[in-house]
């Protein structure tokens, strides 16, 4: 799990606040500062992209993955973009909104990691 820096600081002043009212104990409060921060990242700085339209098999290509993983992860809800229809059976993705989630899934390094919820009845 990871949040961004300026929630992290955020959630530390509210918690510096307890703490100086006498709720926490410094203890605990450098316990749950430490914790936040922790979870804190940066997130790239948004560059200029020259939008376009990709299809299913050229973000599956960016991603790293086969087409067949991606059309199976599409089904699931796994990505927050959307599908953009340009004719009758044709979809496309914006190219933004594809690497907005490779920046924001790729925290721990410079994999895109996908991470699929088993639920019941699914075969494993």
């Amino acid at each position: 799990m990871c949040i961004r820096k300026n929630s992290s600081k955020l959630l530390v002043d509210i918690t510096r606040s307890l703490f100086n009212q006498g709720i926490l104990p410094l203890g605990e409060f450098a316990e749950i500062r430490d914790a936040i921060t922790s979870l804190a990242v940066t997130l790239p700085k948004p560059t200029t992209v020259e939008e376009k339209f990709l299809t299913g098999p050229e973000v599956a290509a960016k991603l790293g993955i086969s087409f067949s993983q991606f059309k199976q992860l599409l089904s699931e809800g796994a990505f927050p973009f959307k599908r953009h229809f340009v004719g009758k059976k044709s979809s496309r993705f914006l190219l933004s909104e594809v690497l907005h989630y490779m920046a924001v899934t790729s925290v721990e390094g410079n994999e895109v990691s996908l991470v699929r919820s088993i639920k019941p009845g699914d075969k494993q």
